[in-house]
């Protein structure tokens, strides 16, 4: 058994999955494509060289309404794989090829050359939430794709559109039809149909305040990253204000987990915490101290960050010392916004 198969069916014994007859059989042909992946026989010699390199598959265009579980799939056949690897926004990776293509616009094929600047080294590309909108892309996604293909690298893609619905009615899009085709001939289309909408579900059923700190709510965090996340690998988080640049380590998925050091023991203010409110859909507040133990300006910047959490409507997951309940018996001059912000916190678990 594949490490991919072997991981997704542990997440479902352990009840962190709720699988679907629709998600079994994808995974199933996603775990063939794992498999020829991972082939000893699969040459990717000649990365784009102008002979074309034999493959057994060049990959798999998933596709279905919101929320399914397209892109928690192609997260973790990403993070199994042990082959070179690039996971990526469709929109911003052909943003990079846009800019390279610019970068070497006085060669003979630009387009090439921005592909071996950026795919030469790869054997598996994850383009996550295809969609085609802008002409400038439908006239080049067709080379790309030919020269991904050539190249031999894997290719797993998600979208909200089966292919023949890509480019809809866009400009000169007899033009595009071409690199409709190449998709459907070449890629394994696959659908997947779930008549539940399991992002929102699992959202629900998660908890929002997690008390003590120790290692079970711990786990329990993670568990919660995983789930908003769907396993997207991790990456910093940089904002710049002013020309200050403040950064976070844990950010997957438009949802960020920083410690209450991060966010409310450092000089920030409203200004930073709506700038914030700007990258993310969900924040994990993590190791909050004993409410006892807070000084007034702990408070301040606190009660600050949950009311622009609230008025920009985001999601918010705790993991404290103390349990929610503590705020009542607290005996404090901000009685009245302490009140308020107990209340906003009750309300946000509900979200």
């Amino acid at each position: 058994m594949n490490p991919f198969l072997q991981q997704y069916l542990s997440l479902c014994s352990c009840g962190s999955l709720i699988a679907d007859s629709a998600q079994q059989d994808l995974v199933k042909r996603l775990s063939e494509i794992f498999e020829n992946l991972h082939s000893p026989s699969t040459s990717f010699i000649g990365k784009f060289l102008k002979t074309p390199q034999p493959k057994v598959t060049h990959g798999a265009y998933i596709y279905g309404d919101v929320g399914r579980g397209k892109t928690f799939l192609m997260n973790l056949f990403y993070s199994c794989a042990t082959v070179t690897k690039m996971r990526v926004h469709f929109h911003e990776f052909m943003q990079k090829i846009h800019y390279e293509r610019h970068q070497a616009q006085h060669e003979k094929d630009p387009i090439r050359r921005a592909m071996e600047r950026l795919c030469s080294n790869l054997s598996l590309l994850c383009l996550d939430e295809m969609e085609i909108k802008d002409i400038a892309d439908a006239m080049i996604i067709g080379r790309v794709f030919e020269l991904l293909f050539s190249s031999g690298i894997t290719v797993i893609t998600t979208s909200n559109r089966h292919p023949q619905e890509l480019y809809k009615d866009g400009l000169h899009r007899d033009r595009f039809l071409a690199t409709i085709d190449a998709i459907c001939q070449k890629m394994v289309i696959l659908n997947l149909n779930s008549k539940e909408d399991y992002r929102l579900r699992k959202r629900q059923s998660m908890p929002h305040y997690l008390a003590p700190l120790n290692s079970t709510t711990q786990q329990e965090m993670l568990h919660i990253f995983q789930g908003l996340t769907d396993f997207e690998p991790e990456s910093p988080l940089r904002i710049t204000i002013w020309e200050r640049d403040i950064i976070f380590n844990r950010f997957a998925s438009q949802v960020l987990w920083a410690s209450f050091r991060e966010l409310c023991e450092t000089e920030l203010a409203a200004g930073d915490y709506l700038a914030l409110c700007a990258h993310i859909q969900a924040l994990l507040l993590d190791e909050v101290p004993p409410f006892t133990t807070w000084q007034k300006d702990l408070w301040r910047r606190f009660i600050l960050l949950i009311d622009v959490l609230y008025d920009q409507n985001k999601v918010i997951f705790i993991r404290s010392a103390d349990p929610l309940s503590n705020f009542l018996d607290l005996s404090h001059d901000w009685s009245f916004e302490l009140g308020r912000t107990y209340s906003r916190l009750m309300e946000m678990q509900s979200w």
